[in-house]
């Protein structure tokens, strides 16, 4: 594999860590208090939004490391 591969990766993995992360404190969140309230209403949101976000840039990463490869 070559250096932009491995860069390719490296930000694939960081964006999905960072994801996940963000995915556990959320259900944390609605498990611990257990009602959904506004403030509960915008995480959704932004789960759904960052959710959607990280895939579209891991489909463009790919489709880069295609074309440059």
């Amino acid at each position: 594999m070559t250096g932009a591969t491995y860069s390719i990766l490296a930000v694939f993995l960081g964006i999905m860590f960072f994801y996940i992360l963000v995915s556990v404190a959320l259900f944390y969140h609605i498990l611990r208090y257990s009602y959904i309230g506004d403030t509960s209403k915008r995480a959704f949101i932004i789960y759904i939004i960052s959710g959607v976000s990280a895939s579209v840039v891991a489909i463009a990463l790919i489709i880069i490391n295609h074309l440059v490869f």
